[in-house]
């Protein structure tokens, strides 16, 4: 049998409470993604999977923030994924009043 195991990153330039509730529901219909929580108050998405990928995670968050840098929290230190945001100078968002984001669907 197999065990889930947690996951804890720090998502770095998440700026509003609406754009980590998107994040957040995209990942929880991930087969295979357990326990997801967004909170941003923290910058911190964790879950919990035995199989699914990094890089699955990556393409759905960055899909929809693709400002956001993500990096993951060990014991003994912070380690930042590479490849991140390298097009974050030139994406634009429309502004609303509450970020720096337009949050209608695409």
């Amino acid at each position: 049998m197999n065990t889930l195991k947690k996951y804890e990153y720090k998502l770095e330039n998440l700026d509003c409470a609406a754009c980590s509730a998107k994040i957040e529901d995209a990942l929880k219909k991930v087969d295979g993604l357990e326990n997801v929580s967004v909170n941003f108050s923290k910058l911190k998405l964790t879950y919990e999977t035995e199989n699914v990928e990094f890089e699955k995670i990556k393409e759905i968050i960055l899909n929809l923030e693709p400002e956001i840098n993500i990096i993951q929290y060990t014991n003994e230190y912070h380690h930042s994924h590479n490849n991140h945001h390298e097009h974050h100078e030139y994406h634009h968002h429309e502004h609303d009043e509450c970020c720096s984001h337009n949050h209608e669907e695409n």
